[in-house]
């Protein structure tokens, strides 16, 4: 499982942080990485924490309704050593959906049909 999601899955608060965002992102039908990109001249996948704080503004507009802090939060999550912020993560767990409970959700469901599967076959054996 990846690293980032193991970290939002300690963090509750963030993770409903990120389903806001997310369901914000999804009402407007726009691409998140589209507001940064006009921050990241050199395409390096970092922004400063200003051109972060405002694309993110820009992105979800008020859907989200998002407070300073709130914003802080997600801007510390993917902070760098060097103090900029990784948008290009930060945009692929929002486009891809891939949070915490959704990495459960197939994980159960791939071991749901492992078990039925197993049993399909052992019943088929006795018959």
């Amino acid at each position: 499982m990846n690293g980032l999601l193991l970290q939002i899955r300690a963090d509750s608060d963030l993770q409903q942080l990120l389903d806001r965002v997310r369901v914000a992102i999804y009402k407007r039908r726009v691409r998140s990485t589209e507001f940064f990109k006009d921050y990241d001249k050199l395409r390096s996948g970092v922004v400063t924490v200003n051109q972060f704080m405002a694309a993110l503004v820009l992105a979800i507009g008020k859907e989200a309704q998002l407070t300073e802090t709130e914003l802080v939060k997600i801007v510390n999550f993917y902070k760098t050593p060097d103090g900029r912020v990784e948008y290009r993560e930060f945009c692929d767990m929002l486009e891809n959906g891939r949070t915490f409970s959704s990495v459960v959700h197939e994980i159960f469901l791939s071991k749901a049909i492992q078990s039925f599967m197993l049993v399909s076959y052992t019943f088929k054996g006795t018959i």
